[in-house]
């Protein structure tokens, strides 16, 4: 497996990521729809500055959304914070279940060449060689994200 290229190639390495359908299968990030490449395309334009993405419901933006943030992160060279902000409890446990079978169905090579912390109660996956980590929130009621 040659690393270098896994990681300086974005869509190699989304092609390894794994993560649970709507039926609770894992599934390989391999074949994404129509709707995934675009936004992955969009994401990846150098002259795009800013990705708008309207949906009402399509089926797996958020997954296109939330691999290529992990890959951003993964990368990184110095730290590096994104926080992810949803307005239910619920969708802060899904969103941040991607980012964890991202990590954990990794290649074993990908996993030591970069090892995660994950922290279930502060909902945060953060990178031990560099300091870039995913930090989720509720940003509704009493919780700290309001």
């Amino acid at each position: 497996m040659d690393l270098n290229r896994i990681l300086s190639d974005r869509r190699e390495f989304l092609a390894r990521l794994r993560f649970e359908d709507a039926h609770a299968n894992i599934c390989r990030f391999t074949n994404p729809y129509s709707e995934q490449v675009s936004l992955i395309n969009a994401l990846m334009d150098p002259v795009v500055e800013n990705v708008v993405v309207l949906k009402p419901r399509q089926i797996g933006m958020t997954t296109a959304n939330c691999a290529d943030t992990f890959w951003a992160t993964y990368t990184a060279r110095k730290p590096l914070r994104t926080i992810i902000a949803t307005d239910h409890n619920k969708t802060t446990k899904s969103i941040f279940g991607k980012f964890c079978n991202y990590y954990h169905y990794l290649p074993n090579v990908l996993q030591r060449s970069n090892p995660f912390a994950i922290n279930k109660n502060d909902k945060t996956l953060i990178s031990q060689r560099t300091g870039a980590l995913i930090d989720h929130m509720t940003a509704r009621g009493d919780t700290h994200g309001r």
